[in-house]
């Protein structure tokens, strides 16, 4: 694996957070997800036709992140095979981890069955692990 690492940041609001301001755990999937979503459209921008669900999902929870936190949301790919990504994401308060953990991803067609990563997308992807693609 490169290292090849993908970021974007995110601030904690109101709707993120418990009644004593700590943001609640699903509030990490969900900048998870968003970071996952920005990392496929920065590798197709273009493409309507490739899908994914979340096959497996398994979080540490290591700190809590509070309300008006400014966070990065990170991945790196730990693998890809025919039909699924397997993704290391992390949630960071500069360089404090608050929660990270390990996504598989798994490409579905229109009938969000299992299918195949289109071939287009796995060049794009092994390029963007080879540090031939900005992050």
């Amino acid at each position: 694996m490169s290292g090849a690492q993908f970021c974007i940041d995110v601030r904690v609001y109101l709707e993120d957070t418990d009644a004593g301001g700590a943001v609640y755990h699903t509030s990490y999937l969900r900048f998870m997800e968003r970071a996952r979503s920005e990392w496929l459209r920065h590798l197709a921008p273009r493409s309507d036709a490739s899908s994914f669900v979340v096959r497996a999902l398994r979080l540490r929870y290591l700190s809590p992140a509070k309300l008006a936190d400014s966070l990065r949301i990170c991945l790196r790919l730990e693998s890809v095979g025919g039909a699924h990504i397997v993704l290391w994401q992390g949630v960071l308060r500069g360089e404090e981890a608050l929660c990270d953990g390990q996504v598989e991803w798994a490409s579905v067609d229109q009938r969000l069955r299992v299918c195949r990563i289109p071939v287009a997308l796995r060049d794009t992807i092994t390029v963007w692990q080879a540090g031939g693609m900005g992050s």
